[in-house]
């Protein structure tokens, strides 16, 4: 059995302090006085750059950042923003305009004495690095949620684990090693580890835990000397699932990986829980110094892989590194429950990273309690702070409970030719046709503008409106020359083409007609669809590659002589300019001004059917037949069908 060790660096142990006073929720007045230079536009219309510049040029001023379709910043001189808003408000093309201004954090503050200063000058600042304060204001979690610590085993009723009546928020324990050490004693290993993650809060003693609310689950793992088997771990994790856990912590790791425990973390993640792990300390060799070498389970598939920071935001010097870690968390001194009389004392080590991101982890299934694990991490990598470090030493930047909380929607819904529905991330599932006998099969889906509806098209153009997606009319009726192959909706949500295999194009709603290829002999069937980003016109792409561009809808290139079908085509956000065409075998294409963000490397297990751009345009998810989906640049996973066995193939999908 491979040995599994704990890594830690322990300061010295303090008594507790006193309570002392109950802090409040911290309020900063809002501010509408503090000037911004900037005052916020919406058009009657979609805002394209020319309108943009042009309504900008009224104030002398210069267009910002695009918020929506037709809403965008305008700068303008520091302190002449009602005089903007004046000049505007009677341009004719402005449909709302006002100040932007300055609004402020509503920070959550518990009572605990820690948080800002208690015995031994003791001070949790890691809670504003990773700003858990502005994260408590949205969520304090949920006792629903449970948090499984396997490590050296939990002071079930250390003060900071206990409610007012003297129950222990400890709601399950079990021991997985009987194995004793005389060397030295680091049970305290697992009590601080719980502790960060979810000690009780406000609760006027001691520290804060991150999740707060949130439960404990302890399985005893590792040895006095913080050391353990393999085996230990795998019952501890199977264990965990069966307790229910949402959230399995796992602050200790080796330099050999193993399938076996692979296995059981692939079991837990099938099970929704969420699997967190610390990228490790030092070297494989023994060496203080962290090294780029991977460290398991830290580095198996579907593991959170949590690395150390110091306060300064620098990668701690005992902290393993490389792309293979997710993220970071402060793991420098870091404020933690001591077992031995109720102490408190600080502690450096990636295995005390990792329970804050656990912690994290709690609160956001607390508030979205249906993510699954690929969508909560989703949600912790994409709103983690990036550093200076970034992309050099972990993946993507430092955990940021408040922007965890409070991102904007993201997501994905998956399509079958059944019209099943797989919905995923902030993606809700409005309805399918499943269950309907339909007479074509499906082959596409789009999203509406608010990304609270979607429509299906069928082979014969039949339409399948839900949610708020209106129906504006289908071909469902009208005898065709070809079957329908894709459908796009417009830019503000209020219509959609279909397009046909001949490329044959019909427009209902606001869609306008710019043309087709319907009257052409075409060397090969069109196979995808996509608008330009104003809705100005339209590219249709054929399965070898060929493009056919409409209206304000730019060639840039094509390549009709490379090898797998082409499969589909996204334009670039925020141009006319350039697209990205999919094909079957996973690879992409670029043209124009769009970017490139990857493609797959190997032959995928079922043919790509689709790709989907991310809002930013910065990345894209390409998805297979099997509803594998394969993410590149911005794009993050949700989750996939990859692996369950679908009654029909998938055949689409659309970003929330």
């Amino acid at each position: 059995m491979a040995l599994l060790v704990a890594g830690l660096v322990a300061g010295p142990a303090v008594p507790a302090s006193a309570v002392v006073g109950i802090d409040q929720v911290s309020v900063d007045p809002v501010g509408g006085a503090e000037p911004t230079g900037q005052v916020i536009v919406t058009l009657d219309r979609l805002a394209t750059e020319a309108r943009r510049e042009s309504v900008a040029d009224v104030v002398d001023g210069r267009a910002g950042d695009v918020l929506a379709d037709e809403t965008f910043v305008v700068e303008v001189a520091p302190g002449q923003e009602d005089e903007a808003v004046e000049r505007l408000a009677d341009d004719h093309r402005v449909a709302l305009v006002e100040p932007d201004r300055v609004v402020h954090a509503f920070d959550l503050t518990p009572n605990d004495p820690c948080v800002t200063s208690c015995a031994g000058g003791l001070v949790q600042s890691e809670l504003q690095t990773i700003r858990a304060p502005a994260g408590w204001a949205v969520t304090t979690g949920s006792p629903a949620v449970r948090i499984a610590v396997l490590d050296t085993g939990v002071d079930a009723y250390h003060q900071d684990f206990l409610d007012q009546a003297g129950n222990s928020k400890v709601v399950a324990s079990a021991n997985f090693t009987n194995r004793t050490c005389t060397a030295y004693d680091a049970t305290f290993h697992g009590t601080a580890v719980a502790s960060i993650a979810a000690a009780s809060t406000n609760n006027g003693v001691g520290m804060a835990g991150v999740g707060w609310s949130s439960v404990l689950l302890t399985g005893r793992v590792l040895d006095d000397c913080g050391s353990g088997y393999e085996s230990d771990v795998i019952g501890g994790i199977s264990w965990a699932v069966d307790q229910g856990a949402d959230v399995i912590n796992l602050s200790l790791g080796q330099c050999g990986r193993s399938s076996s425990l692979d296995a059981i973390i692939a079991t837990a993640r099938a099970a929704g829980v969420v699997v967190v792990a610390a990228a490790g300390n030092g070297s494989c060799s023994g060496g203080s110094i962290g090294t780029p070498e991977t460290t398991y389970p830290a580095a198996s598939p579907g593991v959170i892989a949590v690395g150390a920071t110091t306060t300064g935001d620098q990668l701690a010097s005992f902290s393993r590194w490389g792309n293979w870690v997710d993220m970071a968390a402060p793991g420098a001194g870091v404020v933690a429950a001591n077992r031995s009389n109720n102490n408190y004392f600080t502690v450096s080590g990636t295995s005390f990273s990792a329970p804050m991101v656990a912690g994290a982890a709690a609160l956001i299934l607390a508030l979205h309690p249906s993510d699954t694990p690929d969508a909560v991490e989703a949600r912790l990598v994409r709103s983690a702070r990036i550093t200076a470090d970034s992309g050099i030493y972990y993946a993507t930047g430092v955990l940021d409970v408040g922007a965890a909380l409070t991102l904007e929607p993201d997501g994905y819904w998956l399509v079958a030719s059944d019209g099943g529905i797989f919905a995923f991330g902030d993606a809700q599932f409005y309805g399918s046709t499943g269950g309907i006998r339909l007479n074509q099969p499906i082959v596409g889906m789009a999203a509406t503008a608010s990304g609270q509806g979607y429509w299906l098209v069928a082979s014969d153009g039949g339409i399948f409106a839900y949610g708020d997606a209106q129906f504006y009319g289908s071909t469902g009726s009208i005898r065709l020359n070809r079957p329908v192959v894709g459908m796009a909706p417009t830019a503000s949500g209020n219509g959609y083409w279909l397009v046909a295999s001949d490329g044959g194009i019909f427009a209902f709603g606001d869609a306008q007609f710019y043309g087709s290829t319907g009257s052409l002999v075409l060397n090969q069937p069109i196979s995808g669809l996509a608008p330009t980003d104003d809705g100005g016109g339209y590219w249709m792409v054929a399965s070898d590659g060929g493009i056919f561009a409409f209206g304000d809808a730019a060639f840039a290139g094509s390549n009709p002589w490379a090898g797998a079908a082409a499969v589909g085509i996204d334009g670039m956000a925020g141009s006319t300019l350039g697209y990205r065409i999919a094909r079957a075998d996973g690879t992409v294409e670029v043209y124009g001004s769009a970017s490139y963000a990857g493609q797959l490397g190997v032959a995928p297990a079922a043919p790509v059917v689709d790709i989907e751009p991310t809002q930013a345009g910065a990345g894209y998810w390409l998805v297979g037949t099997d509803g594998a989906v394969y993410s590149f640049g911005d794009a993050y996973s949700y989750g996939s069908t990859a692996g369950i066995a679908l009654n029909l193939p998938v055949v689409g999908m659309a970003r929330r």
